[in-house]
């Protein structure tokens, strides 16, 4: 029988701070206070040093651990340095082929398998329509609802195809925000049919195709007239989410310990909220001790009578329906994780697709590369000053042009700036 310490510690990920795995987070795999991390771009710079990781995570933990990343593409990669790059999303949003999405998410999602991971923090189903924008960007399909909802559809078939649970994002829709949630609490200020013709619609239109979704921190008083942002709102996460469009599937929060969410309630509470709100799982990337001090706190919140076992155990329930369709092919996911002589194969085929991709989704001017090539004046670079955004078309320009002198500048997100 299931302990309600274990119990709670299935809704808690946490994080890992380095390529190995350190003692504080091996204890609390090892005693159920937490049941997975997401990892990220620091836990990944070797392939055998992170399938050592990946495994190390699953042997400590006595139960299916669960293992997510953020490997969405474009300037949200974390396997960049390990596994095949990703087109960003807008790239597949300019070639519109939910085929080549499908082709994108199974290829990928291969990879991730044979890794150990089994949760991808994709696809995103915001709708970009915010020039200002400074956290989606180019990590959206793009502006038009539909194009969002049908590409969103093609990648989620691509990954549940390689066995990985995909999980929709952000609820109800971070496209049109002028200000980060990692650093602010966004504002979405549209009115009701606003929201459902282009924010909502293709969160709606994957409800039954997506085993996951995640929550946003942004309020959106059309559907939520308090203080509460989506990810803390009982109505968006369960009356709107659940209820009004349907979904039946696990329910992650977006990172608990974005200012949007510490600044104004704390960690603890916030969690506490988040699983009144219906959420199922808890993303906890912090240190473990911070981890271990939600688990108190939700131990805490059970005695006291303010959450009960019921809603516990309807989160894990969702949590074991999420990994069914996913069990057969993960666990021989496992095994060959230790036969590295599959994932080169997959990620040279992976990695010229994503060329590919990339290459198709670039808008070129008739004779543009002629003229580069032979241009003996500078060339400039303007890039979006912002960290998320790499150049990896500048070595590609210094290829096509090696004699010429490549400037760059940034320029500010928001274009009135």
């Amino acid at each position: 029988m299931t302990s309600l310490h274990e119990a709670v510690g299935q809704l808690l990920l946490g994080k890992v701070a380095s390529l190995h795995l350190d003692a504080e987070n091996r204890n609390l795999l090892s005693a159920g206070t937490m049941s997975g991390v997401t990892l990220f771009r620091d836990n990944a710079e070797q392939l055998e040093q992170l399938i050592e990781l990946v495994a190390d995570i699953h042997r400590c933990y006595s139960g299916t651990t669960l293992i997510t990343i953020d490997q969405e593409g474009g300037a949200v990669q974390r396997l960049d340095r390990v596994a095949a790059p990703l087109p960003s999303m807008m790239a597949l949003g300019a070639l519109a082929s939910p085929e080549q999405a499908f082709q994108i998410g199974l290829q990928s999602g291969q990879q991730l398998a044979l890794l150990g991971i089994n949760v991808v923090l994709a696809p995103v189903l915001d709708v970009n329509t915010n020039s200002a924008n400074p956290i989606i960007g180019s990590r959206a399909f793009g502006d038009n609802p539909e194009l969002v909802a049908s590409l969103g559809a093609g990648l989620a078939k691509g990954y549940a195809e390689a066995g990985i649970i995909a999980v929709g994002k952000h609820f109800p829709g971070h496209g049109d925000t002028a200000v980060d949630s990692h650093l602010q609490l966004p504002l979405v200020e549209h009115d009701l049919a606003r929201l459902q013709q282009v924010e909502l619609l293709p969160f709606k239109a994957n409800c039954a195709l997506l085993p996951a979704m995640l929550t946003a921190h942004v309020r959106v008083p059309a559907l939520d007239p308090s203080p509460l942002p989506a990810s803390l709102s009982p109505i968006i996460t369960t009356e709107w989410l659940r209820g009004k469009l349907g979904f039946n599937g696990l329910i992650f929060t977006d990172d608990m310990l974005m200012k949007a969410i510490t600044e104004h309630w704390g960690l603890e509470e916030a969690c506490l909220l988040a699983l009144e709100a219906g959420a199922d799982q808890l993303l906890v990337c912090a240190e473990p001790e911070a981890v271990a001090r939600v688990h108190t706190a939700v131990i805490q919140a059970v005695a006291q009578g303010r959450i009960s076992e019921q809603r516990i155990a309807e989160a894990i329930r969702r949590r074991e329906s999420a990994l069914v369709p996913t069990a057969a092919n993960f666990a021989g996911a496992n095994n060959r994780s230790k036969d590295r002589r599959e994932l080169p194969a997959l990620i040279t085929n992976a990695t010229e697709l994503a060329e590919q991709v990339s290459t198709k989704a670039m808008t070129v001017a008739s004779q543009s590369q002629a003229k580069i090539a032979l241009s003996a004046e500078p060339i400039l670079l303007l890039v979006p000053a912002h960290a998320r955004y790499e150049l990896p078309f500048r070595k590609a320009l210094q290829e096509l042009a090696p004699t010429t002198q490549i400037e760059e500048e940034r320029y500010p997100l928001n274009p009135q700036q």
